[in-house]
């Protein structure tokens, strides 16, 4: 459960830098056991990454710690710079997103 004071930071992130906030949202995602609110948790660390102004190069170095961070989910296996997949990591990434996004506002 978030506590007020972690909700106002993060809502207020323009004031962090961008490892600053990132930080602080794996910090609460870690303390999630719920997998449907640990996926909203990665859903917006997934956006961050599509989001950023950073190099395709940078992005994909990003995606790796996302990955990583999370415990390796398996739906995120086509997103691993080792995945024998024919897609980038990226794209990938970008389906991953779409299908994270319909979940939620089906659900």
């Amino acid at each position: 459960m978030l506590k007020k004071k972690d909700v106002a930071v993060i809502a207020g992130g323009e004031y962090l830098n961008d490892e600053e906030l990132l930080g602080l949202m794996l910090k609460q995602a870690e303390k999630t056991d719920d997998i449907y609110e640990l996926d909203k948790w990665r859903l917006a660390f997934l956006l961050s990454v599509e989001m950023s102004v950073d190099s395709d190069e940078d992005k994909v170095s990003r995606l790796q710690e996302v990955y990583a961070d999370f415990n390796y989910p398996e739906d995120m296996s086509s997103c691993s710079i080792y995945s024998k997949d024919d897609m980038s990591p990226l794209v990938a990434m970008q389906n991953l997103v779409k299908e994270l996004r319909v979940r939620f506002i089906i659900e």
